[in-house]
């Protein structure tokens, strides 16, 4: 298995994520408290991540996981974070 450090993002936009294929976990810090949830994401599975939601997508198995993201707005934005609550790592993301 090829060794990923996974990324820490927040969108400034809804995001709803539908799993295709394979098995991987959804990793969201939700509220003030820095509460970090996972969500298993199987076939068929789908999650929200509210704007502004610090989020991760984890996959830790040999097997691609094939996710369609859909988010809400004309442009959706975004930035790729350090940690955590950290700083940006990268100017901000925009598809």
């Amino acid at each position: 298995m090829e060794s990923r450090v996974p990324t820490i993002a927040y969108l400034v936009s809804d995001a709803i994520i539908y799993a295709v294929s394979g098995t991987g976990t959804l990793i969201v810090k939700e509220g003030f408290e820095d509460e970090l949830k996972r969500h298993r994401l199987e076939p068929g599975s789908f999650a929200f991540v509210p704007a502004w939601t610090e989020h991760q997508f984890v996959n830790n198995t040999d097997n691609d996981v094939v996710w369609v993201i859909t988010q809400s707005g004309s442009q959706p934005l975004g930035a790729v974070l350090t940690d955590w609550g950290g700083d940006e790592a990268s100017p901000p993301v925009q598809h």
